[in-house]
């Protein structure tokens, strides 16, 4: 079947694949894909690259996976979701909107 297929797929690179809603002002789900066994930290940083939450660490197979975020403790800005998987380094901006 097709979502059997969708799962046994090996994503042809470790990336942050969605993150969504962006801008967000409470949570948010972050998606990404391990392209093979690896090593893994999901990590929010801020602008200056300090680290403000570490997500996810440990070991990965090949798939994808998905966290959500609780983001209501964060000041409004841009902050930075950085993927680290072996020697592959992804990022992505998030913005949070306070009302």
């Amino acid at each position: 079947s097709l979502k059997e297929a969708s799962l046994s797929a090996i994503p042809e690179k470790s990336a942050i694949t969605k993150i969504f809603p962006n801008p967000l002002s409470f949570s948010t789900r972050i998606e990404y894909d391990i392209a093979s066994v690896s090593d893994i930290t999901l990590k929010i940083c801020d602008m200056n690259g300090r680290v403000i939450e570490v997500l996810e660490e440990g070991s990965r197979e090949p798939g994808r996976y998905s966290v959500d975020l609780d983001a209501s403790g964060f000041g409004q800005g841009v902050y930075i979701c950085v993927l680290s998987a072996g020697k592959t380094r992804s990022s992505r901006k998030i913005i949070i909107i306070k009302q």
